[in-house]
């Protein structure tokens, strides 16, 4: 009789882990509906955020498109590793309604972002749409140089500060978000930024 007791009180917990299981699941598949992100890439992003952010949002069942400026399959990063993307920005940003654009840390990236006109198109898209606009490092230089987010908290590597405080509300915190706009001080806080993000898209309980 007792081992009868401990088989039903083992197969009790087994049921309520697999139900447990069953509705993390679910909350998963739900909050995730018609989450997309795109996330730009181009010759001298920082390699090991970039993995990082994307690794760390498609853990969390976001629909992430790596994206490139251009139809090269491969981006050159930081430190000379080749990132293989999905697709380029042309092919894509009128086709999918994303609901975030996520770039991160490198100067050269940064110049190339600036000088493109189909990131200033889809960055006023996704302000205008209100919809989630991510960046780190130097990203914030081509949040001013396309005017966007002016007046807003944001952050920034210290590097250069003087360039954005006359445009936003400059902080020194790691990671600032004002409304739909995240911004992350470093590539050091890579996966903070991320969570941070996830976060914000698809609520505490799953970035925890």
């Amino acid at each position: 009789k007792i081992l009868y007791l401990m088989s039903l009180n083992f197969l009790l917990k087994l049921k309520t882990i697999f139900i447990l299981f069953i509705s993390a699941s679910v909350y998963i598949v739900k909050s995730n509906e018609n989450k997309n992100v795109i996330f730009l890439l181009a010759d001298g992003t920082n390699d090991l955020e970039a993995i990082s952010v994307i690794h760390v949002l498609r853990l969390a069942g976001l629909h992430v498109v790596v994206a490139s400026l251009d139809k090269n399959d491969t981006v050159t990063c930081t430190s000379g590793v080749a990132i293989k993307v999905d697709t380029s920005i042309l092919s894509v940003s009128q086709q999918i309604p994303f609901d975030a654009v996520v770039f991160v840390d490198g100067i050269k990236a940064t110049n190339i972002f600036i000088k493109s006109e189909d990131v200033a198109v889809l960055l006023k898209e996704h302000e205008y749409r209100r919809r989630y606009i991510a960046t780190s490092g130097s990203g914030p230089l081509v949040l001013l140089a396309h005017e966007i987010g002016f007046m807003k908290s944001i952050t920034s590597s210290t590097l250069y500060r003087n360039q954005l405080e006359d445009h936003y509300k400059y902080t020194d915190s790691d990671i600032v978000v004002d409304g739909k706009l995240i911004t992350n001080r470093y590539s050091g806080k890579a996966i903070e930024f991320a969570l941070s993000i996830i976060n914000h898209m698809q609520g505490e309980e799953l970035a925890e």
